[in-house]
């Protein structure tokens, strides 16, 4: 299924590798990352080739690598939705909870419509006890789904209820963790795995 997706990335691409490459059926897994790198060393500052690059890395589990390239296109494009959605995603398969927080933030200020997003960190913030937060998000999501079930219920959940709840994790000790993201699922994710044209 990697190879298909790839192989659509490889086939829509605008540089000559990838025009070339996408003739031809590849192989494998190895021969595809190939190409992709391939793409990518001739011209590290085109979208396409780094976010093709970054998401079959991703898709392979290799998040250090995938991150620095997704950084590097950032600097040059800090305008693109899908550098932040796949960082984003990176940050909660790696539990750096921070920067997830942080990453799809700085996405709501480019898009505060992208109301996929406000969910998941709605959502986050609520698994974190951090009512405000979620409440924040809740209402951003409602401003353009005004009838959207899980933000009407959170922006108008009983804080005392929440208070509670959260006074009996803190007595515990336990502090709250995610379960891991199956990885790599990356059919599931919020972000289109075509190549980037405008955003």
């Amino acid at each position: 299924m990697v190879e298909i997706i790839l192989l659509l990335m490889l086939s829509c691409t605008t540089n000559s590798v990838s025009d070339n490459l996408a003739l031809t059926p590849l192989e494998n897994k190895a021969e595809t990352l190939s190409a992709l790198n391939k793409a990518y060393e001739q011209n590290s500052a085109d979208k396409s080739a780094s976010y093709n690059l970054a998401y079959a890395l991703t898709s392979e589990g290799r998040y250090d690598e995938a991150l620095i390239i997704i950084d590097k296109a950032l600097e040059l494009n800090p305008e693109i939705v899908r550098f932040y959605t796949l960082k984003a995603y990176i940050c909660k398969a790696t539990f750096n909870y921070p920067e997830y927080e942080r990453t799809y933030e700085k996405l709501l200020e480019l898009d505060s419509a992208h109301t996929a997003v406000a969910l998941e960190l709605m959502k986050h913030y609520e698994a974190l006890f951090e009512s405000e937060k979620a409440k924040k998000m809740a209402a951003l999501v409602l401003k353009y789904e005004k009838d959207n079930k899980d933000a009407i219920r959170v922006l108008y959940s009983n804080d005392e209820v929440l208070s509670s709840i959260t006074s009996e994790k803190e007595d515990s000790g336990n502090q709250y963790k995610y379960e891991k993201p199956q990885i790599p699922d990356l059919s599931s994710i919020t972000f289109n795995p075509l190549p980037l044209t405008d955003r």
